[in-house]
């Protein structure tokens, strides 16, 4: 996109019950907005698979309040997902840790409160 046609730098925001039906909204929501910004199509994937993690990490964590997914353009953009919730019940022995695979496809992981913001650059698409 020219620049001058650039869609306007307002966070976009998405709120879904935290149930796991609402897991491939999340997804899709996250995809649209980083496609209108003509992301990467590996980065795209990347926030889809983040934000699955994320938003099935409130869930199983026993987050009864709604979940937030905003996604915040510019340079660089921001994903956040909140709130995850306190874990109701921990795994007696936990394969993955549940931000490993979040922090496998992103460097810039941070948690904040009761939510994680990912940070990642803006590679325009060829």
């Amino acid at each position: 996109m020219q620049p001058s046609r650039m869609p306007d730098a307002t966070p976009y925001r998405l709120t879904i019950p935290p149930r796991a039906e609402f897991v491939a909204t999340a997804r899709l929501f996250a995809a649209t907005v980083a496609r209108v910004f003509e992301v990467q199509d590996t980065t795209v994937e990347d926030l889809k698979l983040a934000t699955s993690e994320l938003v099935s990490l409130a869930i199983l964590n026993g987050n009864d309040a709604p979940i937030v997914i905003t996604i915040t353009p510019g340079h660089p953009m921001t994903l956040s997902v909140g709130p995850l919730g306190v874990p109701s019940r921990s795994p007696a022995t936990p394969s993955v840790a549940p931000l490993d695979v979040v922090h496998a496809v992103f460097s810039d992981v941070s948690v904040v409160a009761d939510a994680v913001t990912i940070t990642f650059g803006l590679e325009p698409t060829a």
